[in-house]
């Protein structure tokens, strides 16, 4: 049985704040919630909680979004689907692109 066990070395820093920082501030000037900033960047390939989205914005002292109006909910789904579609479009035209051609043998 150890009494003083030693410390394991590693990162004591945070990993994600710093990438994410500048995209959670831009997307709250956006008018964007901590909800609809989480499903922004998972959607862009980040994955970030959503504690650490309202860390961050508490850093910024952007805290205390308003509700959203009906109007307003729409246009942030109706942004999100219009990114989603044109993210697939372009994933299936490169697919059709970098297809390779199927040669018959002779």
């Amino acid at each position: 049985m150890e009494f003083f066990v030693q410390k394991r070395p590693g990162t004591r820093c945070d990993r994600k704040k710093p990438q994410v920082r500048e995209h959670i501030v831009r997307l709250r000037a956006r008018g964007y919630a901590d909800t609809d900033i989480h499903a922004a960047l998972a959607a862009a390939g980040l994955k970030v909680s959503v504690s650490l989205i309202d860390q961050v914005l508490r850093e910024e002292g952007l805290v205390g979004l308003r509700k959203h109006t009906r109007e307003e909910r729409e246009r942030v789904k109706a942004e999100f689907t219009r990114r989603k579609r044109l993210r697939c479009a372009s994933v299936i035209v490169t697919l059709q692109t970098n297809a390779p051609t199927a040669e018959l043998p002779p």
